[in-house]
C-alpha cells in the first residue's frame, strides 16, 4: 500500500494496524517507541491539519508488519542523512531507557547518529540518542534540527550544538565546521538531546 498522507489516510491506516494486531493505542505507541498520548491525541483530534509525520507512520508500519511504499517525489520528506530513527524493541536497556526518560519528558525521539559532526563533544556515529521535543534548547545543547529546502519540498536533519542564532558543529572534519543560521523558516530546532546509550561495539 502507498504511505498515508492525508489525515483521512493516517486515521484508517492506525485503525487497520491496531485491528490487526488486536492491540489498544498505548501498546501500539509503546512498542513503536512513541509517547503513549500520540495517537490518542491524533485519533481525537477534530483538527483537519492534524496529521502524522512520516516517521511516525514508518514506525508503526515496521512494528505492525504493515509494509508502505516510499512518498512521492513531492511530498514533503526528511532525509535522515546524520541520523536515523531507532525502532524500539520492548524488554531491551534502549526501551527500557525510553520509558524512563518519557515519565518526565513525555515526547522523546529516539536516532541513531551517523554524522561526525559531534565527535568533539563527545558523539561518535552509532551513538543513540534520546531526543525531548518539548525542551526548551538552551546555549550550549546538542539539538536536533532540520534544514527546509521549500522550493525542493525536502528537508534535511541534523544534530549540532545550539549557540543562537546558529547551529554548529564540533567536529576534526572541515566538510561540517560552517555554522548553520538560524533564520526565517528555512531552520528549525525540533529536539533538545536529553540523554544518549552507546552500544557495545567489538572490533574486527
Amino acid at each position: 500500500m502507498s504511505a498515508p498522507q492525508t489525515r483521512e489516510e493516517q486515521i484508517a491506516f492506525v485503525r487497520r494496524a491496531l485491528a490487526l494486531t488486536g492491540w489498544s493505542q498505548t501498546v501500539l505507541a509503546k512498542r513503536a517507541g512513541l509517547d503513549p498520548s500520540t495517537l490518542s491525541h491524533f485519533l481525537s483530534s477534530e483538527r483537519a491539519d492534524h496529521a502524522l509525520r512520516p516517521s511516525t507512520i514508518a514506525r508503526i508500519a515496521e512494528v505492525t508488519g504493515l509494509l508502505v511504499e516510499p512518498e512521492p517525489a513531492e511530498a514533503l520528506d526528511v532525509f535522515l542523512e546524520e541520523a536515523v530513527p531507532v525502532t524500539i524493541q520492548p524488554g531491551n536497556i534502549v526501551s527500557d531507557m525510553l520509558e524512563k526518560l518519557q515519565e518526565k519528558h513525555q515526547s522523546v525521539d529516539v536516532w541513531t547518529l551517523r554524522t561526525r559532526a559531534l565527535e568533539l563533544a563527545g558523539y561518535l556515529p552509532s551513538d543513540i540518542l534520546f531526543v525531548s521535543l518539548k525542551e526548551t534548547p538552551l546555549a550550549g545543547d546538542v539539538v536536533c534540527g532540520q534544514i527546509y529546502d521549500w522550493a525542493e519540498k525536502r528537508a534535511v536533519t541534523v544534530f549540532r550544538l545550539f549557540h543562537p542564532p546558529f547551529l554548529v558543529a564540533s567536529s576534526a572534519d572541515p566538510s561540517l565546521v560552517k555554522p548553520i543560521a538560524l533564520e526565517g523558516d528555512q531552520v528549525s530546532v525540533k529536539g533538545v538531546v536529553i540523554g544518549t546509550y552507546r552500544p557495545r561495539q567489538r572490533s574486527g
